[in-house]
């Protein structure tokens, strides 16, 4: 079997009178603008990538979904620029997740927000 990553995020609990946070679907209500667009998502791991693809499609994300960088490319080749580039770092088939980010950027001449800036 392959290697794997796990990640943890702690943050400290608030209480809800403090928190003057809109509640889901209340944003637009409340003035707030929430950019919502095309955002591949570049995952080996399949069940990691559908749980991805069905948050983001959620929120109302165009979700592309591609299990190597080599996919994500010809993808992308077939669409606009996305708003956003969610890439696992380890990736088989010969990319990286800043290679894909990298190259995407390259491909679509297009900085698109992605974790990290150009190698």
């Amino acid at each position: 079997m392959g290697a794997s990553s796990a990640f943890t995020v702690e943050v400290p609990l608030g209480r809800a009178e403090v928190a003057d946070v809109p509640e889901h679907g209340q944003y637009e209500e409340q003035g707030c603008t929430l950019s919502r667009g095309t955002t591949p998502v570049v995952e080996d791991d399949r069940a990691v990538r559908e749980l991805l693809q069905l948050l983001l499609d959620d929120e109302g994300h165009r979700t592309l979904v591609a299990p190597d960088g080599r996919k994500a490319l010809q993808l992308a080749a077939q669409e606009s620029a996305p708003s956003l580039v969610i890439a696992d770092y380890n990736l088989p088939n010969g990319f990286n997740g800043l290679e894909v980010i990298a190259s995407l950027r390259k491909q679509l001449q297009h900085e698109n927000p992605g974790d990290g800036p150009d190698r």
